[in-house]
């Protein structure tokens, strides 16, 4: 991938063969990943906000085809300027020649300032063009009833977004594969706590140890294609993993947290069974 031609503020955030023991475990994580996010392109174009989206389909456009005046006059104040008519420029070389075969939208975020009222859109296209693709995004922010542009920023794709970001073992290494490993692991080990659980006499309030058992803390996550890490300490994790994709074209994260409930269980479980007459 090329490096982002943009102006305003950085916008955008907020791709061998695997081990056969581990393919019934991955192709599983696959199909609840799939089930899960399968509608997701149809809810990106439902949060879309559809004149913002309008607006920033016209100023990319206007960038390619070079009517720099026109997209200025859209611009916040601050972004105005010769710096500003540069950054155009070098936008512009990134668009292929010619109109693209479709634009697809592979992302949407809105945010409100309380203070000011004032309403930000982000929206994120993806164009395909004869054998080559770009990413554009622009932000928009409301105020009132006036619409302005805060930032563009393009990116010329090697390869489709869905493609770059396809779950594969291609080129990954062990710390994949150790990651991958702990994501499956975690959900065994937690269900055979709850398996146990179900077993064991426990004389008062049992239904809270399968809550505690069933869910994981501190959710540590990785985004497959990039191999970068995230840590979020306060969380909770419904069997202490997940598996699934970051918007309709967007990366695979996979996701595990600590089975602490689980593993507390199992060792206080003798003297539950004590406590319970067993």
């Amino acid at each position: 991938m090329g490096r982002f031609t943009s102006i305003g503020p950085p916008l955008m955030s907020n791709p061998s063969h695997h081990p056969p023991r581990m393919r019934f475990a991955v192709a599983l994580l696959f199909c609840v990943a799939l089930i899960a996010g399968c509608d997701q392109q149809a809810a990106i174009d439902r949060i879309t906000p559809p004149e913002e989206a309008a607006l920033a389909k016209r100023v990319l456009a206007q960038v390619a085809a070079r009517e720099f005046l026109e997209v200025e006059k859209l611009f916040d104040p601050g972004l105005r300027g010769p710096q500003a008519r540069a950054s155009l420029e070098q936008m512009a070389q990134q668009f292929p020649a010619g109109e693209p075969r479709s634009i697809r939208t592979v992302g949407a975020f809105t945010s409100k300032n309380t203070t000011s009222n004032a309403v930000t859109h982000t929206v994120t296209f993806e164009y395909e063009y004869p054998g080559s693709w770009l990413l554009a995004e622009a932000v928009l922010q409301r105020r009132d009833a006036e619409l302005v542009v805060l930032g563009v920023q393009v990116k010329r794709l090697e390869r489709p977004l869905e493609e770059s970001n396809r779950f594969s073992f291609a080129g990954k290494g062990i710390a994949h594969y150790a990651f991958l490993a702990i994501a499956v692991a975690i959900p065994l080990f937690i269900a055979y706590a709850l398996a146990v659980c179900l077993k064991t006499p426990i004389p008062r309030r049992k239904w809270l140890w399968y809550i505690f058992i069933a869910l994981g803390l501190v959710q540590v996550s990785l985004n497959w294609t990039s191999g970068a890490l995230s840590i979020q300490p306060i969380s909770l994790l419904l069997l202490g993993a997940s598996f699934y994709r970051s918007g309709p074209v967007g990366p695979i994260v996979v996701s595990f947290a600590l089975p602490l409930g689980a593993v507390v269980f199992l060792a206080r479980r003798r003297s539950l069974v004590k406590q319970g007459g067993g």
